[in-house]
């Protein structure tokens, strides 16, 4: 009886012992596994921490890129409604002239038409006889017309009237001098612009 008492102790002692390394080994790999799972974890959180800070990064690239994009098409806009406000102000000055000053403006452009015409057809004269010239003015400038013509020293005629608001228009046979008061403005602009745009800028 002592004998069966002897071995099925020791069989229980066997299986506790089993018990015991196999409770141990899972619990160690229990604890590797959970280290493992923490350093992944770890490793995925810091990833996820470097992704964002670059993303936010690269957030605060795009937003100042794009104020700053911002920035420079209201100063253009700006700039730009400054410089028109400066020809539409020159313009409302021409186009409000009155007496004397509007006579001797238009007498202006009238010289400047006959040297442009001169230019661009020397031989309008001999094709076209001396009535080579003829020009057209805006409803409100006919009454000057006479003046104009009588003052100028050239040839020139008087025609109908110019669906213009302001300055002249030159024929001279097959040559057109448009000097309107909206082509004048124009050149004028395309002329200086560059220096009025760094005197007003820098």
């Amino acid at each position: 009886m002592d004998g069966v008492m002897n071995i099925t102790k020791r069989i229980d002692d066997a299986a506790a012992a089993e018990i015991a390394k196999i409770r141990a080994d899972a619990d160690a790999e229990i604890a590797k596994i959970r280290a493992d799972s923490d350093a992944r974890v770890a490793a995925i959180r810091a990833d996820s921490e470097a992704a964002v800070a670059r993303e936010n990064a690269e957030a605060d690239k795009r937003a100042a890129s794009a104020a700053e994009t911002a920035k420079r098409a209201v100063t253009l806009a700006c700039r730009a409604e400054v410089l028109d406000g400066v020809y539409k102000t020159v313009r409302a000055r021409l186009a409000g002239l009155s007496g004397d000053e509007r006579v001797a403006f238009l007498s202006g452009v009238l010289h400047a038409a006959l040297a442009e015409c001169h230019a661009r057809e020397a031989h309008a004269k001999a094709t076209f006889g001396e009535n080579a010239y003829v020009l057209r003015l805006a409803a409100a400038d006919l009454p000057l017309g006479e003046a104009l013509i009588r003052d100028c020293g050239e040839p020139v005629t008087l025609g109908g009237e110019a669906d213009i608001d302001g300055g002249l228009l030159l024929e001279c046979g097959d040559t057109f001098i448009n000097c309107s008061l909206d082509m004048i403005l124009r050149d004028a602009r395309e002329q200086t612009e560059p220096h009025i745009r760094t005197v007003l800028f820098g």
